[in-house]
């Protein structure tokens, strides 16, 4: 594959937008006007509603390539400032993708993931076309959790025709532009961009008789502050969903909801490069999947394909049955299921070959379509036995993971809770990351086990450490300021039937957005 701009540009459209005058709830069926449609295959024809403030929303429809159209033109302002921020981009991913090994490698994703997703492809083709930005810029964007970690100048080498763009310590390269964690903890701004690092999202499940909850902190480094927004699209399933949307990227690697009444929000997983699989297809591509997901079973499937490349934590809810259940995913078709509630299931795909595993009881049940063993209340150890093994591995240099259900918490009898980072809590896999995941966890175990949705906020609004806070709302612009940045926080309340956003921290009670699911 070789880096060329897109053969294909729109004309520039012009579209009705509808700005209501209040900033308050904003519903998912909200009305819409149309824009024209041209006769032209090149020309985005979609259905178009949005809000100037503080989410710009945009719902369309259409083909997978209008779609995708008309998300470039609407946001190709905030598409084009994303990829100029994104440093690493220019500096590292788009030279490597020139050379040999470089193309031979994004060629190998590309075939993967156009040939299981065809309808995403063109959706990121229209993307491109609509925001004037080259599609393989694009293209690496979305796969820059699976093609970094092969990137020279995050391994110490360089490839014969590459040279390595910066120095690089034994765990993350050393920024080369001076910018600091929160508190002034040095850290890598390529390897936070690539998932190399743990900075990214933290989410608080609860399932108990009378609450059934999931908050979740949106983080992202500096290129993706105020390059945020909704968009509602009606896909080709049939289905139609509401997706927090990075710039540039396919909805959504945050969070969303669809007309099926399944949640979703996700956690970055950074891992060893070793654990990457080369060709596999993308987490941007299985989480625009995900979206389309009817129920629990059909979103355990597809987020748990064999041919994944890169492990992420996906949290799935279904609001119509009351269900709230956390996977964690690596590549090889490796995953851990925990649903949670009263009798917590957990199960596990252990590797590639097959072997299964899970805590607790050994009474063997299907659950979820795999093959898992039920248990008799949560496996919980000591805080302090998980933190002093953590400090054993960041010592000795081990890249073994924590021991099943590590951050796992059963606060009572009937209860059960689960914070979650950027840490695998159940898989034994290696992974490549700084301190800033089992930091947030020490934070949310001395918390204690959250038992209402109160508890859920005051969890995701928790800074008292400083250097890394679970919400970091330090000024990324500034000298000596944080990489990370929470962007926004959420609430699915799964009795309530609603998803809140709020700006800055959800204590704060400004909700920005409220949606009935």
């Amino acid at each position: 594959m070789t880096l060329s701009q897109v053969g294909v540009r729109p004309p520039v459209a012009s579209a009705a937008i509808s700005s209501p005058s209040s900033k308050s709830a904003v519903p998912a069926t909200s009305a819409r006007t149309t824009s024209a449609r041209s006769t032209s295959a090149n020309v985005c024809a979609v259905s178009v509603s949005a809000i100037p403030k503080p989410l710009e929303w945009l719902e369309v429809s259409g083909s997978p390539f209008e779609r995708g159209c008309a998300i470039g033109v609407r946001f190709g302002d905030k598409i084009r400032d994303r990829v100029a921020k994104a440093p690493f981009l220019h500096d590292d991913m788009v030279p490597f993708a020139r050379t040999g090994e470089g193309a031979w490698l994004l060629e190998m994703f590309s075939e993967s993931n156009k040939a299981l997703y065809p309808e995403y492809w063109e959706e990121l083709r229209g993307m491109a076309a609509g925001s004037c930005v080259p599609f393989d810029e694009l293209l690496l964007l979305n796969l820059r959790k699976e093609f970094g970690p092969f990137l020279p100048s995050l391994n110490g080498h360089a490839t014969s025709d590459t040279p390595a763009t910066s120095a690089v310590l034994p765990e993350l390269a050393l920024s080369a532009t001076g910018v600091k964690a929160a508190g002034g903890a040095a850290t890598s701004d390529r390897a936070l961009q690539y998932g190399m690092a743990s900075d990214d999202c933290s989410d608080v499940l609860l399932l108990t008789d009378d609450v059934a909850a999931v908050g979740h902190n949106e983080d992202a480094d500096y290129s993706i502050v105020d390059n945020t927004f909704l968009v509602h699209m009606h896909s080709d399933s049939g289905v139609t969903f509401t997706a927090y949307t990075y710039a540039g990227e396919l909805p959504s690697v945050a969070f969303g909801f669809n007309d099926a009444r399944m949640g979703f929000s996700m956690d970055a997983l950074p891992p060893a490069p070793s654990e990457v699989g080369k060709g596999g297809i993308g987490r941007n591509f299985v989480a625009r999947s995900l979206m389309e997901a009817r129920c629990i079973e059909d979103a355990v499937q597809r987020v748990t394909d064999p041919a994944v490349a890169v492990g992420h934590h996906y949290v799935l809810m279904d609001f119509a049955r009351r269900r709230i259940v956390s996977v964690e995913t690596a590549s090889n078709g490796r995953h851990s299921i925990l649903e949670l509630g009263p009798s917590p299931k957990l199960g596990s795909q252990a590797d590639s070959r097959g072997e299964k595993g899970g805590e607790g009881g050994e009474e063997e049940r299907e659950v979820l379509g795999v093959s898992q063993k039920m248990m008799n209340g949560m496996s919980v150890r000591e805080g302090e036995e998980v933190e002093d093994e953590r400090k054993e591995r960041r010592v000795s240099g081990s890249e073994k993971g924590p021991a099943a259900a590590g951050t796992a918490a059963a606060a009572a009898e009937g209860t059960a809770s689960l914070f979650h980072a950027n840490a695998y809590t159940r898989l034994h896999l290696p992974q490549r990351m700084g301190p800033s995941a089992h930091r947030r966890e020490a934070t949310a175990r001395r918390l204690g086990a959250p038992t209402t949705t109160q508890d859920i906020l005051e969890i995701l609004s928790n800074s008292d450490d400083k250097e890394y806070p679970i919400f970091n709302e330090g000024n990324p612009f500034e000298a000596g300021g944080p990489v990370i940045h929470t962007l926004h926080s959420t609430l699915f309340n799964l009795d309530a039937g609603k998803l809140s956003i709020f700006g800055g921290r959800s204590t704060d009670g400004n909700v920005l957005h409220e949606f009935g699911i």
